[in-house]
């Protein structure tokens, strides 16, 4: 498992995330059980190429990709979350 999507709804509201482990530290893992999957064998990038992916291009794979099968054009903000450029579609 390389990666989490999470979606949680109370009240009317929705909260939602994504989650691709890069570089990250697989120790931390042996603390829980991820996504309450007992057995799952968390993976990175990282660890299933060998070598460290540079962040900035997993960002810019990452947003290209979503706004790919969204049609949106999308980038990164400054709190490193998604967001739409301009809230401008992909003609």
């Amino acid at each position: 498992k390389i990666a989490s999507i999470g979606v949680h709804a109370r009240d009317w509201v929705t909260w939602h995330g994504f989650a691709l482990n890069v570089s990250t530290d697989m120790a931390f893992f042996d603390l829980i059980v991820p996504c309450g999957i007992a057995g799952v064998t968390m993976t990175s990038i990282e660890r299933e190429t060998g070598s460290q992916a540079p962040m900035e291009g997993v960002r810019e794979a990452v947003a290209n990709a979503f706004g790919g099968v969204f049609g949106l054009k999308c980038g990164w903000s400054r709190g490193h979350s998604m967001a739409l450029l301009d809230g401008d579609r992909v003609p």
